[in-house]
């Protein structure tokens, strides 16, 4: 055997090693999002990453008046006679100072193993008495289930955000707002900056 013959089988062994590492390491990328990552089967994403951080909600803060949403007319505003957390555009709810029911929703899907957290920031301010009881109600629902309740005896001067984490939610959800005022004296109830997350 020459030299060269016996070289040259060498190199050809290496280069197939290299190529069976390779296989090893890198799997076949002829899965549905050409990765090459089988993942859990949906379209080749690793399960680890299917819960992504985004925001599930379209508009969250509004900036395109009532899109995404649905909502009693006039809810969706950018009246002067409140300040949004941020931009220019709100969810205002109630304010009438008469019996008086304003909602505003959105549908969004969550993930089958996610765990979603809804939140959002909150202004009160009311004409009610800040002690009991609560005349003015606002109430945060999932697919019908209210998850947490405020009334004028939440008024605050300012933005306060509130945060719910939705275990066991799964699929289909519809999150709701839904302001209920009394007979006399307003509470305004106002919101921005809606975000549910999963992880």
């Amino acid at each position: 055997m020459s030299i060269r013959t016996a070289i040259s089988g060498r190199l050809a062994l290496a280069a197939a090693a290299a190529a069976a590492v390779a296989a090893v390491a890198m799997p076949s990328a002829a899965f549905a999002d050409g990765s090459g990552n089988p993942g859990d089967g949906s379209g080749g994403i690793p399960p680890y990453n299917r819960c992504l951080t985004l925001n599930r909600i379209a508009n969250p803060g509004f900036e395109s008046g009532p899109g995404s949403w649905t909502a009693t007319a006039g809810v969706i505003t950018q009246s002067a006679g409140q300040t949004p957390h941020s931009g220019t555009w709100m969810a205002w709810l109630d304010g009438y100072g008469t019996t008086h029911t304003d909602s505003v929703a959105q549908t969004v899907t969550i993930l089958d193993g996610c765990t979603a957290t809804l939140s959002f920031w909150l202004h009160i301010d009311t004409a009610e008495t800040t002690n009991a009881p609560a005349f003015d109600t606002l109430a945060v629902k999932v697919n019908g289930t209210t998850v947490g309740t405020f009334s004028n005896l939440n008024h605050n001067n300012g933005y306060v955000q509130k945060v719910f984490v939705l275990n066991g939610v799964t699929g289909t959800a519809t999150i709701s707002f839904v302001g209920t005022e009394d007979v006399s004296l307003q509470t305004s109830f106002v919101i921005d900056d809606v975000a549910v997350t999963l992880a």
